[in-house]
């Protein structure tokens, strides 16, 4: 909030009339979209909920910042771009930030201070998390007014830069710099799951295990609906697609190259490279074909996007187990058939959706000093895209959730796209945020 007192400004005289500029027109705000966040939320009831699951030990004689006005002005202060704690020693005294908290406007008593919204952060414990956990679930369930027939599950892990000597910081060799590994799981628009891991560890960690209780849970609700896994080359991991087959989940995972791959598409790779010198225009052919690396399983079935463009070739590779046959398209360049499923996810569009979430930019974590864009549209300040209460979910879980202490390591560089030979699945170790991911595994 802006206290101006800059002094009238007059401008020439327009014959008989006076212009002037006067800037003692009270307090202004360039927040007042947090008026809609806070509507939003009304109807939502998320700030309620997540008010429930965090434990208020304070004695209610010497409260003066009820628990919820706290959630709310750190929560709302997030969305808005103020990420520092240090930023509410001025906008505590804001008008605006008093009325979104619904606490009402004091002039006499502000708003909680940067150490009181400190203490709120540091008294969340793991139980808490998993109520958190529990109710972005709950809440993306009751938005569905009827039952959905397919659920797309993207999960994506990304670097959520370290500012300081911060518990379990690792330097991460993809992102050069050090940083913690969230992960997080989206299905549309809809935050599922945000959870905070140390960088010093393969990005598919606890994929498997948090994937069995999502389809728990929605099974438990929707027992028909179909579940469709999705994500870059970082989950290709055996053992969770052998988990997919057994248990009746579609999956649409990218398959970094490697020479094997390169080879079996050589035939659609030349009809590419053929077109294109014919046209001089970019061209995608489309194949199939059956691969397995060495510690597999077993072979799955492989689609190439045999893409040639103005640089050269530009092959691409995703593992599926959804049912349809790929296939060259009527213009003889681009098409794919898929048979038995929702007509939006044709060949095509498996294939390229993929590859949107292998190039799309890194979904930054705000409240821990990302400075990366994310799906947010966000760059150095925390912009929100809209109105999604489910972000501010995402933000504090983020915020609330302290790494979990990690086995002594060397600093970490995990591996970079699957070469082909499966790395190290992590899955199996315990799961002390979640509980109910450590009994998933065990019981995988």
């Amino acid at each position: 909030m802006t206290d101006c007192i800059t002094p009238q400004v007059v401008f020439s005289r327009q014959k008989s009339r006076t212009l002037c500029a006067d800037f003692q027109g009270g307090h202004l705000t360039s927040d007042a979209g947090a008026l809609l966040l806070r509507e939003v939320d009304r109807k939502l009831g998320l700030i309620d909920a997540l008010d429930r699951c965090i434990p208020d030990p304070r004695n209610p004689f010497f409260i003066a910042h009820a628990q919820k006005t706290l959630l709310a002005q750190r929560i709302f202060g997030i969305a808005l771009g103020y990420e520092d704690l240090n930023d509410h020693s001025s906008l505590r005294q804001d008008p605006l930030f008093q009325v979104v908290t619904d606490r009402g406007l004091q002039e006499d008593l502000p708003l909680a201070s940067p150490p009181t919204l400190c203490r709120l952060e540091n008294r969340v414990d793991r139980p808490a998390l998993i109520r958190i956990a529990t109710v972005l679930v709950d809440t993306f369930i009751a938005s569905h007014r009827t039952v959905p027939e397919e659920l797309v599950l993207d999960f994506d892990s990304t670097d959520d830069a370290v500012d300081g000597s911060q518990e379990s910081r690792f330097f991460h060799g993809y992102y050069d710099q050090y940083c913690f590994l969230p992960l997080y799981v989206f299905c549309g628009d809809q935050l599922l799951v945000a959870y905070l891991r140390a960088a010093n560890i393969d990005g598919a960690h606890h994929s498997r295990a948090i994937l069995k209780v999502l389809v728990q849970r929605f099974r438990q609700v929707w027992p028909q609906v179909r579940i469709v896994f999705r994500g870059d080359s970082g989950f290709c991991r055996w053992r969770l697609l052998r988990w997919c087959d057994r248990h009746q989940v579609q999956y649409i995972v990218g398959l970094a190259r490697n020479s094997v791959l390169e080879s079996k598409a050589r035939p659609w790779m030349d009809t590419a490279k053929a077109q294109y010198e014919q046209t001089r225009q970019k061209q995608r052919v489309f194949g199939e074909f059956d691969y397995g690396a060495a510690t597999w399983d077993r072979t799955r079935r492989v689609i190439i996007k045999a893409e040639h463009l103005d640089k050269g070739a530009n092959p691409r590779f995703v593992v599926t187990n959804r049912p349809g046959e790929a296939c060259l398209g009527e213009d003889g360049r681009t098409g794919s058939v898929m048979d038995g499923i929702d007509p939006c996810f044709t060949g095509v569009q498996i294939i390229d959706s993929i590859i949107m979430i292998m190039e799309v930019p890194s979904v930054g974590a705000a409240g821990v000093g990302s400075r990366s864009a994310s799906r947010f549209g966000r760059g150095d300040r925390a912009e929100p895209r809209g109105v999604e209460v489910f972000l501010l979910a995402d933000r504090l879980a983020i915020l609330l959730a302290a790494p979990r202490p990690v086995r002594s390591s060397p600093a970490a560089s995990p591996a970079g796209p699957d070469d082909g030979k499966d790395s190290t699945d992590h899955s199996s170790e315990p799961c002390e945020l979640w509980p109910a991911v450590h009994a998933a595994e065990n019981a995988g």
